[in-house]
């Protein structure tokens, strides 16, 4: 199994990250949720909140996510965010 998957972060103004991640975790509409490679897919709905972006074990990048969507598939994350702050 991999260690890495393609994560997209898109938003109104274009792409705002593109690239392999080791791990991300979101704000879901019941909880925070997080996704490593080989996650089973689905698609679920983003509430305000922190996306945590881990692109190797001593890097990561943060985000403030306004609300959105996320899906989950076999080759990667895609996640159409409101807005970004």
């Amino acid at each position: 199994m991999p260690d890495t998957y393609r994560l997209q972060i898109v938003t109104q103004r274009g792409v705002q990250f593109d690239g392999p991640v080791e791990a991300l975790r979101a704000p879901g509409a019941e909880g925070y949720f997080g996704v490593r490679p080989g996650h089973a897919p689905m698609i679920a709905q983003l509430r305000e909140g922190r996306i945590t972006v881990r692109q190797n074990r001593l890097e990561s990048k943060t985000y403030e996510c306004t609300g959105g969507v996320a899906e989950v598939t076999r080759e990667g994350v895609i996640v159409l965010a409101d807005d970004l702050r």
